[in-house]
C-alpha cells in the first residue's frame, strides 16, 4: 500500500467513526428529551397529588376540633341547644 492509500483508509475510518459517534449523540439527545418530558409530567402529577394530600390532611385536622362537628350538627341535623331560638326565613317564589 502506498502512503496515499493508507492515508485515505485512515481518513475514511476516521470519518466513519465521527459519523457513528455523532449518530449515537443524536440518539441520546432524543432519548434524553423523552425522559425529560416523562419526568416533567410525573413531577406535575406529584405536585398535584401533594396538594391534594395536604388538603386532605388539613380537613382531617379540622375534623378533630369541636366547632367543626358543632357546625355540621347544626347544619345537617338541625341541632339546637336548649333555650335557643331559631328563626327560619321562608322565601316564596310567586
Amino acid at each position: 500500500m502506498t502512503f496515499f492509500s493508507k492515508r485515505f483508509v485512515c481518513v475514511f475510518i476516521g470519518a466513519i467513526l465521527i459519523v457513528y459517534v455523532f449518530c449515537i449523540g443524536i440518539k441520546n439527545i432524543f432519548r434524553y428529551n423523552r425522559y425529560r418530558v416523562e419526568y416533567n409530567s410525573l413531577m406535575d402529577e406529584y405536585r398535584f397529588e401533594t396538594l391534594k394530600h395536604d388538603d386532605y390532611r388539613q380537613k382531617v385536622e379540622e375534623m378533630k376540633t369541636t366547632p367543626f362537628w358543632e357546625f355540621h350538627a347544626r347544619k345537617r341535623l338541625n341541632y339546637v341547644y336548649s333555650g335557643e331560638v331559631v328563626y327560619k326565613f321562608i322565601v316564596s317564589i310567586e
